[in-house]
């Protein structure tokens, strides 16, 4: 097994995210997303849902604040977001 195993979920979960149209389920996939990997900012996170093109700012606000009610537990999880820029 590659070191680069844990990579391989990270992008089938982004697409699902992008792919959803419930707010309820985008805020099921993002807290999964979160989960995973703990070191996702809010502003990656809301570069994501951009991306989706089709959600007004207030359902983004309102999936971030369920982000914020997220433990991130980070000590044993790989790092992947915390290299990634996101302006």
């Amino acid at each position: 097994k590659s070191e680069e195993e844990w990579l391989k979920p990270v992008i089938p979960k982004v697409a699902e995210i992008i792919r959803l149209q419930d707010v309820s389920a985008i805020q099921l996939e993002i807290a999964t997303l979160v989960r995973d990997y703990p070191d996702i900012r809010n502003k990656q996170i809301e570069a994501i849902l951009y991306i989706k093109g089709n959600l007004s700012r207030h359902d983004i606000k309102s999936i971030l604040k369920v982000v914020d009610t997220i433990e991130r537990q980070t000590s044993s999880k790989p790092k992947l977001f915390e290299l990634i820029k996101a302006s």
